[in-house]
């Protein structure tokens, strides 16, 4: 592991075009959410995703793997998952991990 000194997501991910994938340091450095999790909602690709689900409705259990900081789980739960489902979100991150926990249950 190369300790990365930087608050930009991206020098985490890729750099001179290889995948170097520094995701833990990503989150515990980075001065904004990684790939604007926080602002998908209204994203064509995640409205999309919505609405098919929905035809496949009722659920027992939702997972996202690289859930990143859960964020798409949140409208997942909002949208799709209704009553009782179960919303699991993984990812290779420990420190994502927590700060996904820490903001949604």
């Amino acid at each position: 592991m190369a300790i990365i000194n930087s608050d930009d997501y991206h020098d985490f991910v890729i750099k001179n075009g290889k995948l170097i994938g520094e995701f833990d340091q990503m989150y515990k450095m980075s001065k904004d959410i990684p790939w604007h999790q926080d602002k998908q909602e209204d994203w064509l690709d995640i409205r999309l995703t919505i609405e098919l689900l929905k035809g496949h409705c009722p659920f027992d259990c939702i997972c996202d793997f690289g859930s990143g900081l859960g964020f798409f789980l949140d409208i997942l739960s909002k949208y799709v998952a209704k009553d009782k489902v179960k919303l699991f979100g993984f990812d290779v991150s420990p420190t994502c991990c927590e700060k996904a926990k820490a903001s949604f249950s």
